[in-house]
């Protein structure tokens, strides 16, 4: 993920006003997309149970 991605979610909040209302939509594509690669992340890390997912 591009460092500028993650902070801007660690953020939360923009704080130009115009820029928010705006960012809204970007904002939670690269949040899905985060949230997506942090899952398979999360699950490469697990041992193998046998289970399929």
């Amino acid at each position: 993920m591009p460092p500028d991605v993650i902070v801007r979610q660690l953020l939360h909040v923009e704080q130009n006003k115009i820029h928010a209302g705006y960012d809204v939509t970007e904002r939670l594509t690269d949040g899905g997309n985060m949230m997506r690669a942090w899952v398979e992340y999360l699950r490469l890390q697990r041992p193998s149970q046998g289970l399929s997912s």
